[in-house]
């Protein structure tokens, strides 16, 4: 039997006529859409805004000719300081693919689901054994955590899977592959989109290899991971921040191997492709063409918050990754009719992971849970027949509670550490976050309400068109494909969906159902930090191809293009203008000065070390070159008795504070930052402790 045919391209209905005027009034919604966006769109002015400025930085440095300039400006490549830290990364990472291809095999895998195989089992087997040891040496590993354990754990677990994979060999068990898709199909307008998005990829790595950015990353995620590379333990430090999930910051701990931390960033960059090839496999799988599930992938780069996160170390992409994964396998395990439970492990394994990567990603597993729920309560599964009668169909216990226990086996394995810890210590899986009852902190306490949307309900609705409150790349912004495409697409799919042949499709429902309810979430939130929306957006882009093939117009397909050249060409002048700023301003200067703290912190014995400058994005720099110090960075105003709360043998001030503590404490002057800038930052000794 056949159980997968429901999952073949589609064409155009020639069986159901539709409306005449559909294929006028949606390019027609659309162009409205994109001009409205363009003359309103305050993240547009934004990141035009700085044209000018970036012709400046362009003009100082290819003053004496652009060839003579340019050699110096090729960012570095990855290397390793060690051919001992080369081998352990790169036997890890051969390790850990060869592995999840064992693993496709072993479940009898099928072509279509290689390469999401290949990226949830080979980042499970990178975060999992972590994991697990740090349940065994409860509760932070105690040293165990190493890099070296982790390589060792994945290379017993290939060697365990190559025992496996022969022994099915000789049993004659044969690798079934599916039939491919007929993969010769003319890129057609996809020539349009795929090179300028490498392009764009290529000015991602430039900015990321250049300096390190991003308030959080430099607050907290560099600074766990670094801890916990230096520690070997999942330490916790002295605020919410280290609280969290942290799957991607035991990522992040490879890129500390190489010759700078500035590579840290190649994991968020590497897990930006997989988005987009993720977009273009949710394409193939719902039944979308080669060019147009390309087209769609393509122009999920045209969201600002998508290259820009993709350059520095932040945990929103992976997370984003490990949802997409989910929604994958959903829809793989719905066109088996619901009898590949191995489609239902993985469903559930890249939730735990996402689960386990950031706390923000529970509302899209929520989502993703409800509309499980609805598809296994209309399945034929769950309901067993015992007489002739109605009363007496009952629920169908076995395979509900086997599914469940499957689920939640596999969703704790991909990160139910996290959550076990903070049950276990503060009595809410969810700590620092307070939940049904139970001990936390307010959420809008954590994330603040945006004042923008709250006196207006109409500024969330026209936000695709105003994004209004931008003030960074990294946090706002949806882009002019999204505002354009994306939206018409999410409202009118339902009028559009019979447009294609008469043969159920089973999939696109998924992914529209999926969507919506992660929009009502996220809107009711009245957070609309649209980074915490990434996902929904990355998923609705599966729409565009939708778009693209049910409205076959030359009008539609100029209006993308149009909203697609708009968005990269000022994305790109935005990637490059900050890695020539990156370039003029960061030459000859020492890494104390690029991460703004005292050189000084280099050259102290390991200490504790308050940061009481007001900054967080300190506390990564005040850790010293090799990591030695323990910093402790309060998400609230330090005051001098915090010296002594925490025991911190140095404590970083600013000038506005610096009367303040000296007054109270012995302190004696150590370093100061780079006098040529503004504001200076000191860091001071405490002489004596009571």
């Amino acid at each position: 039997m056949n159980r997968d045919k429901d999952s073949k391209g589609y064409g155009l209905n020639k069986d159901k006529a539709a409306p005449k005027l559909l294929p006028i009034i949606v390019p027609m919604i659309c162009t409205v859409s994109l001009v409205c966006y363009i003359a309103f769109s305050q993240g547009l002015q934004y990141l035009l805004s700085s044209w000018d400025y970036y012709l400046y930085i362009y003009n100082s440095i290819f003053s004496k000719g652009f060839m003579e300039a340019f050699p110096l400006l090729i960012p570095a490549t990855p290397c390793f300081p060690t051919l001992y830290n080369g081998s352990l990364t790169i036997g890890f990472l051969c390790t850990c693919l060869l592995s999840a291809w064992l693993i496709h095999s072993l479940i009898k895998g099928r072509h279509l689901e290689l390469g999401p195989h290949l990226i949830l089992f080979s980042m499970a087997l990178a975060i999992i054994p972590t994991l697990l040891m740090s349940i065994l040496f409860w509760p932070d590993g105690q040293g165990k955590l190493t890099m070296e354990m982790a390589f060792g754990m994945s290379l017993i677990s290939s060697i365990i899977l190559v025992g496996l994979k022969v022994l099915r060999s000789f049993q004659k068990i044969i690798f079934q592959k599916e039939p491919k898709y007929n993969d010769q199909e003319p890129l057609g307008w996809a020539v349009i989109f795929w090179p300028v998005v490498v392009i764009i990829f290529v000015l991602i790595y430039m900015r990321g290899s250049i300096s390190m950015i991003g308030s959080d990353a430099l607050a907290y995620h560099l600074p766990l991971a670094a801890s916990w590379f230096h520690n070997g333990s999942i330490t916790r430090g002295f605020d919410i921040q280290y609280l969290y999930p942290g799957n991607a910051e035991l990522m992040f701990r490879w890129g500390f191997l190489f010759s700078s931390d500035y590579f840290v960033f190649l994991i968020p960059f590497i897990t930006a492709i997989l988005l987009l090839y993720m977009v273009y496999k949710l394409g193939r799988v719902i039944g979308q063409g080669r060019q147009v599930a390309l087209i769609a992938a393509c122009c999920a780069i045209t969201v600002p918050m998508v290259p820009f996160l993709a350059s520095i170390a932040n945990t929103d992409m992976l997370g984003v990754l490990f949802i997409l994964l989910s929604v994958f396998f959903l829809i793989r395990w719905v066109q088996s009719n619901m009898d590949e439970n191995s489609h239902f492990f993985c469903m559930g394994l890249a939730i735990g992971l996402a689960a386990g990567t950031k706390l923000s990603m529970l509302t899209s597993v929520f989502a993703i849970i409800v509309v499980t729920t609805f598809l296994i309560v209309r399945s034929k599964h769950i309901w067993r027949a015992t007489g002739p009668y109605v009363e007496d169909v009952k629920l169908n216990m076995p395979w509900l509670l086997s599914r469940a226990g499957l689920f939640i086996f596999a969703a704790f394995l991909g990160g139910g550490y996290w959550y076990l810890r903070s049950l276990i210590e503060y009595g809410n899986p969810f700590y620092p976050v307070a939940a049904f009852g139970l001990p936390g902190f307010d959420l809008n306490a954590i994330v603040p309400i945006n004042p923008a949307f709250i006196s207006c309900p109409w500024k969330r609705i026209l936000y695709p068109w105003t994004e209004l409150t931008y003030d960074n790349p990294f946090d706002h912004g949806i882009g002019a494909v999204t505002t354009a495409i994306v939206v018409p697409a999410l409202i009118l799919w339902l009028f559009l969906r019979h447009r294609v042949r008469k043969t159920r499709r089973i999939g696109p429902g998924i992914i529209y159902a999926i969507a919506w309810i992660t929009l009502i979430m996220f809107a009711w939130s009245e957070i609309m930090g649209m980074r915490h929306g990434l996902f929904m957006l990355m998923l609705c882009f599966v729409l565009v191809g939708e778009l693209w093939f049910m409205i076959p117009t030359i009008w539609l397909r100029l209006v993308t293009v149009a909203a697609f050249l708009i968005m990269t060409v000022t994305i790109t002048q935005s990637l490059a203008g900050g890695y020539a700023y990156s370039c003029l301003f960061n030459q000859g200067t020492t890494r104390a000065e690029r991460l703004y703290v005292p050189d000084v912190v280099d050259s102290l014995p390991p200490s504790r070390i308050l940061n009481a400058a007001g900054a967080a994005h300190h506390t990564y720099g005040l850790m010293g070159r090799d990591y030695r110090h323990e910093v402790v960075t309060l998400y609230r105003e330090a005051r001098p008795e915090d010296v002594f709360s925490y025991e911190a043998r140095y404590v970083l001030l600013a000038k506005d504070n610096e009367s303040i503590f000296r007054a109270k404490l012995p302190l004696g002057l150590v370093g100061t930052t780079n006098k040529r800038k503004e504001p200076i930052f000191s860091l001071w000794k405490v002489e004596e402790l009571p």
